[in-house]
């Protein structure tokens, strides 16, 4: 990938930030999809609250220094699940840990290449519609 230096707040809707943005909201899916059947498998709905974030999609991604800034926004006690006292329920690192950290990641650093064959020929025609309306 480039190694640009951009203002956080100016970074440009680069080729490379289009596919950091999808792969990580890829990944964001992934972990509150594993979440929440997790939460409902193992009857976790006490108040409802937990449920309804996972639902909500509680996401962000933004600029930040060279590239992006993703956050997953939930309850705080979803971490103290994954305690054995409380239920050793792996809803919160295994799901972090495995999905961000072995795949995505992953991911951002080898497969650019991939992305960018399979999607030029889709960008190459939106460009040439832009030009041509």
């Amino acid at each position: 990938m480039a190694n640009r230096y951009y203002n956080h707040k100016e970074i440009p809707d680069t080729l490379e930030v289009r596919y950091l943005k999808e792969l990580l909201q890829a990944g964001f899916r992934r972990i509150l999809e594993n979440q929440r059947y997790i939460a409902q498998t193992n009857n976790l709905k006490r108040s409802g609250r937990m449920i309804e974030m996972l639902n909500s999609h509680p996401t962000q991604i933004q600029p930040s220094g060279r590239g992006i800034r993703g956050k997953l926004i939930y309850p705080m006690h979803i971490r103290f699940l994954d305690m054995k006292k409380k239920g050793n329920y792996k809803i919160y690192n295994r799901q972090i840990w495995g999905i961000l950290y072995r795949d995505t990641f992953r991911k951002m650093s080898y497969m650019y290449r991939e992305w960018l064959s399979g999607n030029m020929k889709k960008m190459l025609q939106d460009a040439m519609d832009k030009l041509n309306n």
